[in-house]
């Protein structure tokens, strides 16, 4: 994996992703188990409605789904509006 200066592409784009949802208004939360990541993200205005991502195989991959749930963009069969 490619560092600069011990930071990972991969790690800009996660801390990019959680600073954009957060100026955009989104309470964020992130889980991570063996079997994989998951992101679950709610307006801070409404926290009657989450949307949450698919377990995915890699923690990039996670906030990649969330930024496109936060904009609207469902990304997979499973990306689901889970209510509160």
């Amino acid at each position: 994996m490619l560092t600069f200066n011990g930071v990972s592409p991969e790690d800009v784009e996660i801390a990019e992703a959680k600073a954009g949802l957060r100026s955009l208004g989104w309470y964020v939360r992130y889980t991570e188990w063996p079997a994989g990541h998951q992101v679950v993200i709610h307006r801070r205005s409404d926290t009657s409605v989450h949307l949450v991502t698919s377990w995915r195989s890699s923690e990039v991959e996670a906030w990649r789904e969330a930024v496109g749930l936060a904009l609207g963009e469902r990304t997979g069969d499973d990306a689901a509006i889970q209510p509160a």
